[in-house]
């Protein structure tokens, strides 16, 4: 498994704590600089990563058959074994074949619509993150929360350069991947977050599991799917309608975006 190292991009920080087009005063820059020091000792990024074909499931309710069983597909958090002498007419979706995950709604069905199988990924940073920032909540408030967007720019700089790595991999075997795109992307629900994190045994492998609220935790965490297609894919995920932070953003509430 190669070894990610933590990269901050300041400007991004910056923008989650609201500098934008603000000047930074020395004790800020300060407390930034302390806060990407303190991420570069305590940070350990871990993921974990597999591919499963596809299987889409159409539920045409005129014309089916009475006696269609229900597939082992469920958006449930329950190990329970699917009821397999119920005569039922599941949602639509996209399977992964092997597991309980259902991908439903529009967007997961244009992400993928060209492929025939995905790779899902969980990323993490680790639990001394969170210990740190709960000392700083305590200790410091304005440093944790420069800690904790910090901490977030660190979880996506090592996606990207996973995805980075993905993408080169596949592009040279002749496949072209998509836009990573996470549960609370669009319509694509949060609550598929601990089958994702069953399926890839998480827990065990990278220390990451789920809460009853569907929080990962370790907080600073991404999963995400990437769609394999035999076909160059275009991006999708460019502006605020799909952004998981669409209706809390302050950038929005301010009438500007992130990117600017």
């Amino acid at each position: 498994m190669k070894q990610y190292k933590i990269q901050i991009n300041r400007d991004e920080a910056l923008r989650y704590l609201g500098y934008h087009g603000k000047k930074v005063d020395t004790i800020v820059s300060g407390q930034l600089d302390d806060a990407i020091s303190l991420l570069e000792q305590v940070a350990k990024p871990a993921y974990i990563y597999k591919v499963f074909k596809l299987d889409r499931i159409q539920n045409n309710m005129e014309g089916t058959s009475s006696d269609k069983i229900e597939p082992n597909y469920r958006n449930s958090t329950s190990d329970a074994p699917a009821l397999s002498t119920r005569k039922l007419f599941p949602p639509s979706g996209i399977g992964l074949e092997g597991t309980s995950i259902l991908l439903t709604g529009r967007d997961a069905a244009s992400f993928l619509e060209d492929c025939d199988s995905c790779i899902m990924i969980a990323v993490t940073i680790g639990h001394r993150v969170d210990e740190e920032l709960r000392r700083l909540q305590i200790t410091d408030m304005s440093g944790a929360v420069i800690l904790d967007s910090c901490a977030s720019s660190a979880v996506e700089s090592i996606c990207s350069q996973f995805e980075a790595d993905l993408e080169a991999e596949y592009e040279s075997r002749g496949f072209f991947l998509t836009d990573r795109f996470s549960p609370g992307y669009g319509d694509l629900p949060i609550h598929l977050q601990p089958a994702i994190c069953r399926a890839l045994s998480t827990e065990k492998t990278i220390g990451l599991s789920t809460t009853s609220g569907m929080l990962m935790t370790p907080t600073k965490s991404v999963t995400a799917f990437i769609g394999i297609a035999n076909r160059p894919q275009p991006k999708k995920l460019s502006g605020c309608a799909r952004c998981r932070m669409n209706e809390t953003c302050n950038f929005r509430k301010a009438g500007i975006t992130c990117a600017q």
